[in-house]
């Protein structure tokens, strides 16, 4: 991307890795849904899986989709020890996952939900996550996507080994900014913020070096293009050792 904002021929380009610590990448599992549906298939396909965001704002089809996925989420965050973040493009997502995680946790007394509310300052959400964890709880926080931007929720009471503050990370769908500008540019710029959050938010999950069996499950089938713009959301996939290719039911 940043090459064609430069011009850079592209016999002239010359791409390299990046320079990151490898503790970043090891002892995490990425969990990746293969890509059955084709982009341009019919709006009535997406939404029948966690893994197919609606192309709708279609109430049913919406409420649909979030069953799915809040039905995946318990499934994959019951048995962990640890806490887990659930990020949500939409304050209305929040509130439809919340209220469907709430009925299907209810027997388990050792979870807590929290959620990013509008207006609420996310510090106030944060030390309400700790203090939960602290107190023997599992915390889940349906969290908005900017959440994933510059926070840092470590615990650095116990050596790294043993800090499961936040165990894992679901990123529900890719967090493209909302925009009605049809224009090729302002998809460029919208492709380009998204990028850099996704990456940020995956960086919120590892904190420190030493730590273990960590897991970001990304529950957007778009993170597995391979061809196209998408493809930099699957880029960002690229360095990590552990990868799980999840198969829609």
């Amino acid at each position: 991307m940043m090459a064609n904002k430069l011009a850079v021929p592209a016999d002239r380009l010359k791409c390299v890795s990046p320079i990151e610590s490898k503790w970043l990448r090891e002892n995490v599992t990425i969990h990746l849904p293969e890509l059955k549906i084709t982009q341009n298939e019919s709006i009535k396909a997406f939404g029948d899986t966690a893994f197919y965001p609606p192309k709708t704002n279609d109430a049913e089809i919406v409420k649909k989709w979030c069953e799915n996925q809040a039905g995946y989420i318990v499934e994959n965050s019951v048995d962990l020890k640890g806490g887990c973040i659930v990020f949500c493009t939409s304050y209305e997502q929040i509130e439809i996952l919340y209220s469907l995680l709430e009925n299907r946790l209810s027997n388990f007394e050792d979870v807590l939900l929290l959620k990013s509310v509008s207006g609420l300052s996310m510090s106030s959400t944060i030390n309400k996550y700790k203090k939960a964890y602290a107190g023997g709880l599992r915390p889940i926080w349906i969290a908005i996507s900017t959440v994933g931007t510059g926070v840092d929720i470590t615990d650095d009471s116990v050596p790294a080994i043993h800090d499961q503050l936040v165990q894992a990370i679901f990123i529900t769908r890719i967090p493209f900014p909302h925009t009605t500008n049809s224009k090729k540019t302002a998809f460029m710029s919208s492709l380009r913020d998204s990028l850099i959050l996704s990456k940020q938010t995956l960086g919120r999950l590892v904190r420190r070096p030493g730590r273990k069996d960590m897991h970001i499950h990304l529950m957007d089938s778009r993170f597995n293009i391979k061809k196209g713009y998408y493809r930099m959301f699957l880029e960002l996939t690229e360095y990590y050792k552990g990868i799980n290719i999840l198969h829609p039911r």
